[in-house]
């Protein structure tokens, strides 16, 4: 399968960005972490050198310039921009954070600067719907997005997701519960690249295109599910505004019937059928 551009906001250590790399693909990964930015130049240098991989140093926000960026001291894996998620991660008592400023560029410029992706993964930590509704303003149209779904979180903007997704021409949808892509492990892929035996890797996205797991759906059914795992997140989260003994108790009953508890969180991944 030829090589194919993919774009990868926010990527953290890595960890999807290797994955599209040893399929096949060139990769451009946007990620604002300094010391995390030096780490994945050195691990990925050799795919540097021969131009597969591009890394912008940069947050993405709104506007360019410069933008305090937090650091959470406990996983680097919740550094954002965003204030109210620095905040709900205190809350929950996930530690406090480390703030220092960063260049920041918007998503309308990193597609103008790199045309024509196939894919975009965007994992940014409460800026998702922000990242999102710069691509929008811009004629970049990939065949398939990816974004972490509010349908997990306090936030509940799934609606808005969808809609926005909708006004950029994406008209069928999956929702994949990150929590759950361990049970993926052993499959073979070989839809998106290079065949390989998937194992999925801690903080991953996963697969992506026709390799995610679930059936495509119009966004009718799109949002009665988005509907359905807000009312698990309410019922079952520690994080949701259900009182939490409430929760607990709930949770409880769900173990003793032997069933899972959705603890999982989601991603929703969009198609554009004219491509």
């Amino acid at each position: 399968m030829a090589s194919k551009l993919i774009i990868d906001v926010g990527m953290h250590k890595g960890e999807d960005t290797g994955f599209y790399l040893e399929r096949g693909h060139k990769v451009v990964g946007v990620e604002a972490n300094p010391t995390l930015v030096a780490e994945l130049r050195s691990k990925f240098s050799s795919y540097i050198s021969t131009g597969n991989l591009v890394i912008i140093d940069k947050a993405i926000a709104e506007e360019p310039g410069v933008v305090d960026f937090y650091i959470n001291d406990q996983n680097s894996v919740w550094g954002s921009i965003d204030p109210a998620f620095v905040k709900r991660n205190a809350r929950d008592g996930h530690t406090a954070s480390q703030v220092i400023q960063v260049p920041c560029i918007t998503m309308e410029d990193v597609v103008s600067r790199f045309p024509d992706p196939y894919y975009i993964k965007i994992d940014i930590e409460g800026m998702d719907l922000s990242c999102l509704r710069s691509l929008s303003r811009s004629a970049c149209r990939p065949k398939y997005i990816s974004i972490e779904s509010s349908v997990s979180s306090p936030a509940d903007r799934w609606s808005e997701e969808l809609t926005l997704f909708q006004d950029m021409g994406y008209d069928t949808f999956k929702f994949v519960d990150q929590a759950r892509l361990d049970h993926l492990n052993g499959s073979i892929l070989n839809r998106e690249g290079s065949a390989t035996t998937y194992k999925h890797v801690r903080e991953a996205s996963g697969p992506f295109g026709e390799e995610t797991p679930g059936e495509w759906m119009r966004v009718d059914h799109a949002a009665s599910t988005a509907r359905r795992l807000r009312r698990e997140f309410e019922t079952y989260s520690p994080m949701s505004s259900t009182p939490r003994p409430v929760v607990k108790m709930f949770r409880g009953l769900r173990k003793l019937r032997g069933l899972p508890v959705p603890d999982g969180w989601y991603d929703l991944h969009a198609r554009h059928s004219s491509h």
